[in-house]
């Protein structure tokens, strides 16, 4: 790798430019002054050695004891490992003191969530606050993701987790987990991937996915959707539950088509 190639590399990791470049040049050639170090990258001798500085505080350099202190690179590994744990630590940090800022009041509102790692995000807090109910209805991609977070919420004590699903290999640990008669014609109507999910009859979410890229992604905290959506799931799991092996669905046994709605949500998700 070529030294210029460096600084846009580690600029996410919090190198500054000449941080990058001092770093890549004692790679390279390691047990250098910083005097020749700034001859080597082309840099002025202070702002080498602020560079070699910031880099000794981040343990990417070790130097020497000797009177002509030379500096070394700490191998690439090393160093990933130690910014990663120092980078785990700092978040864990912030969301200790974030957490006390949170008010604990519902704010009654309809939020969007715009990416894929927000709303996955939101189901695991979800699930990990569920304290007596989880409704689920997830096709494999989001099961997929959220198997353990599922699995540790149907298995504490006090909470029933019931849902439905489209394959055998799907089925959730410590869930009632059901599978349709007509899963392969549900899985035909809708060209996306859904995630249905409500907590406790106080917050819900739901979602779909495309190439698991989130096309529609809402989650909300009011009381009055959440048990609408509870309630909702709940017969939408007793129906197919209590559904013969002929049975297609409340749309098709209540109105005999498929509704505007469902056909314009799917031609929506079917888009980039």
């Amino acid at each position: 790798m070529k030294l210029e190639e460096l600084p846009p590399l580690l600029a996410p990791l919090g190198f500054t430019e000449t941080e990058a470049l001092v770093y890549g040049e004692l790679l390279s050639r390691p047990d250098q002054t910083g005097y020749g170090l700034a001859k080597a990258i082309r840099k002025g001798q202070p702002v080498t050695y602020a560079a070699l500085s910031g880099l000794e505080a981040k343990g990417a350099v070790m130097s020497s004891l000797a009177p002509a202190r030379v500096y070394r690179a700490v191998p690439p590994g090393e160093l990933i490992a130690a910014l990663k744990a120092d980078f785990q630590r700092k978040c864990q940090q912030a969301e200790t003191s974030l957490e006390t800022s949170i008010a604990g009041s519902s704010t009654d509102q309809i939020y969007h969530l715009r990416s894929t790692e927000q709303v996955l995000e939101r189901a695991r807090r979800m699930l990990a606050q569920a304290r007596s109910t989880v409704l689920f209805e997830l096709f494999p991609f989001p099961l997929n993701a959220l198997r353990g977070d599922l699995t540790a919420a149907a298995c504490r004590d006090g909470v029933a987790a019931v849902g439905m699903v489209l394959r055998s290999e799907d089925q959730v640990e410590g869930a009632r987990s059901l599978i349709p008669a007509n899963a392969s014609q549900i899985r035909e109507v809708w060209d996306s991937e859904v995630l249905t999910l409500i907590v406790d009859a106080e917050q819900a979410l739901v979602a779909t996915f495309s190439d698991e890229r989130v096309v529609q992604g809402y989650w909300t905290d009011s009381l009055y959707l959440a048990v609408l959506l509870h309630n909702a799931i709940s017969a939408d799991v007793v129906l197919h539950e209590r559904g013969g092996p002929d049975w297609k669905g409340p749309n098709l046994h209540l109105f005999g088509k498929r509704p505007p709605g469902l056909v314009a949500l799917n031609r929506v998700a079917e888009r980039p």
